[in-house]
């Protein structure tokens, strides 16, 4: 994978996104979402997965792929007072970001420009405009690599996965857990997996420094 297209998929991503937000809004479906639930059952999962690390302080996060700030609305609603950064491709959602949250960092970026002490990815990497299952994979890798530079801790992301080969159906990526989680042990050596009976076709990987 090398910058250039890195940067083609990214802008055919934003063409794809801009079109569902024209038909079904700032919504879970105009983000390819199922639901407002499913969407918050991930952020449980998520949710679960950061509080594991006991911090004393109060932790810094950036989201990847943040959207609408549906994440930080959901932090919100738990009244969870976390140091949060959203980050974007796609400069419509990064401005409707920036007017209902004007307190917190929004940028157009595919990974963060600050240092946090985490980095989220939720469903990020799921949407594909590829049908390169190997091409798909190289970007996967290089976009965690790029957001493993601003974090201070690591990097919780998800995918969706299959128990045969890693395949693409509908524009949709489903990962082999144990290729997958091989391909990053190789890149980062620090990886672990977890697996949620709240989100059942989700398998979740943990990145530390």
């Amino acid at each position: 994978m090398n910058n250039l297209l890195n940067f083609f998929f990214n802008s055919e991503i934003v063409k794809t996104y801009n079109r569902n937000l024209n038909l079904n809004g700032f919504t879970p479906l105009g983000l390819f979402w199922s639901s407002k639930k499913s969407q918050y059952d991930r952020f449980d999962t998520l949710l679960f997965l950061i509080m594991k690390f006991k911090f004393k302080h109060r932790l810094s996060i950036s989201d990847i792929g943040c959207g609408y700030g549906s994440l930080l609305a959901y932090f919100r609603e738990k009244k969870i007072d976390f140091y949060y950064s959203g980050y974007d491709i796609n400069k419509s959602l990064i401005k409707y970001c920036i007017k209902n949250y004007p307190t917190n960092l929004f940028k157009v970026s595919y990974f963060p420009t600050e240092f946090t002490d985490l980095t989220i990815a939720s469903g990020t990497y799921n949407y594909t405009v590829t049908n390169n299952v190997k091409i798909w994979e190289e970007y996967i890798l290089f976009n965690l690599k790029k957001c493993m530079t601003k974090s201070k801790i690591g990097l919780i992301f998800n995918l969706q996965f299959t128990r045969k080969k890693s395949f693409i159906k509908n524009n949709i990526y489903y990962t082999n857990i144990e290729f997958m989680f091989d391909k990053l042990q190789k890149e980062f050596l620090r990886v672990t997996k977890f697996y949620s009976t709240k989100n059942l076709n989700d398998i979740y990987f943990i990145i530390l420094k």
